[in-house]
């Protein structure tokens, strides 16, 4: 291997995992050193001592390679706002028919279906357009395997329901669609693992990104379905701005770590509330841990710091995920 590949190949271990961006950078090196190159060729210096020569005045991989990291890798807040506004539209989408009607504004229920209808034709186009080259859009593949698990079992219920008179003893039992559920939920699973692996391969914080579907904003709209409106749909819309604001920081700040935590405050900012809420309004989180069956102040803060674990590993689950994979497959080596 020549000077300027084993530079190179030194320089991409040290860049960010984006391939897209790591290319970009590896070629602008390239053409830089090879201008250096020629330059003191120029000089009377053979080819591969001119080379040897460009990349030592150009500096250590180690160094360059850390110095572009820091320039590349976070991301300018414009990216950061686009990730974070699909947070803030689901909560939109879903409080903004009903919450005018709270405080003596409009009825909007009739817009409903048009809206989640345009949210979902949203979602779709930036997952499938840049969902696999941009950062900022693992935040919208998110919604976009919640829309496809939606999607599943709607089918799977259909179907169930459609075919349930005909091996049905007695169809007017009616069915059970906890089967169908089970159905699409075991169809959605190996698409989701997948689109992880996918991101997590190609950007470990993507795969973060994505989770924030999935924790806090759908995790906290399951568990106030038993809330009164109209605190369901302010927290509700509470969450999607906490969401979008922690999506839009991780994204700007680039660095994985740092992203991380910003992503996982932003989930013990918004589920304190909703855990508060849930339990003390219905008090049904707090029966899985209750004691002597009574809610307490002991059994709701086991029950928070139960369902703030629980968040807190699925948002970090395409991390581990992916790690489990890369080990399961890693081919042992020859002795």
């Amino acid at each position: 291997m020549d000077t300027l590949s084993r530079y190179l190949d030194d320089l991409a271990a040290r860049l960010p995992r984006e391939p897209r961006l790591r290319e970009e950078v590896l070629a602008e090196v390239e053409v830089h050193l090879r201008a250096r190159a020629r330059a003191l060729a120029q000089q009377g210096l053979d080819e591969e001592a001119s080379m040897r020569q460009a990349v030592e005045q150009f500096g250590p991989a180690e160094e360059v390679g850390e110095a572009l990291a820091r320039v590349h890798r976070g991301g300018t807040w414009r990216e950061g706002l686009a990730g974070g506004l699909i947070h803030l539209l689901a909560g939109l989408v879903a409080s903004l028919p009903v919450l005018p009607w709270y405080y003596g504004g409009p009825w909007l229920g009739g817009w409903k279906l048009p809206l989640d209808l345009a949210f979902g034709v949203a979602v779709s186009a930036v997952s499938v357009g840049w969902g696999r080259r941009r950062r900022w859009a693992a935040s919208w593949v998110g919604y976009g395997l919640l829309l496809a698990f939606g999607l599943a079992m709607a089918a799977a219920r259909a179907l169930a329901q459609a075919i349930w008179p005909l091996v049905a003893p007695h169809p007017d039992m009616g069915l059970d669609l906890t089967i169908p559920t089970l159905a699409a939920f075991l169809a959605w699973v190996p698409l989701a693992a997948f689109a992880y692996l996918r991101l997590t391969q190609r950007d470990r914080l993507s795969g973060v990104l994505a989770a924030m579907a999935l924790v806090p904003f759908y995790w906290s709209v399951l568990m106030l379905d038993e809330v009164a409106s109209p605190a369901q749909y302010l927290l509700i819309l509470a969450v999607g701005l906490v969401s979008a604001l922690a999506t839009a920081v991780a994204i700007r700040v680039g660095e994985e770590r740092q992203a991380v935590l910003a992503l996982l405050g932003g989930n013990l900012v918004a589920l304190l509330p909703v855990c508060y809420a849930a339990i003390y309004v219905t008090a049904y989180p707090a029966v899985l841990i209750s004691l002597g069956g009574l809610l307490s102040p002991a059994s709701a803060i086991a029950s928070i710091a139960v369902y703030v674990a629980i968040s807190t590993v699925l948002l970090l689950g395409p991390l581990w995920f992916q790690a489990g994979t890369d080990r399961l497959l890693k081919r042992p080596t020859s002795p």
